[in-house]
């Protein structure tokens, strides 16, 4: 599990500086075999309008998960614009 940590770390690692820039992280809350629960977080001075639907960014990261460890993967993220 630590080599499946490592690996969607890197995948966040190549989205966090365009998410960083508009004020949100990206962070992951659970992986359990092929669901990954991950957090979006913005700061108070955050773009919130600037960051993709939660479900385009879902798929996109999923998509990435899967090309670096070629497994099946759901990603499940949590959204604060949903509250």
């Amino acid at each position: 599990m630590d080599e499946m940590r490592s690996s969607v770390e890197d995948v966040l690692n190549q989205y966090r500086p365009a998410l960083e820039a508009d004020g949100v992280g990206l962070e992951i809350l659970n992986l359990e075999a092929e669901e990954i629960k991950l957090k979006l977080t913005f700061q108070e001075n955050s773009c919130m309008d600037c960051v993709l639907p939660k479900e385009t960014l879902e798929m996109m990261l999923a998509k990435s998960i899967e090309n670096v460890t070629g497994m099946k993967v759901h990603v499940e993220l949590e959204d604060p614009r949903e509250n």
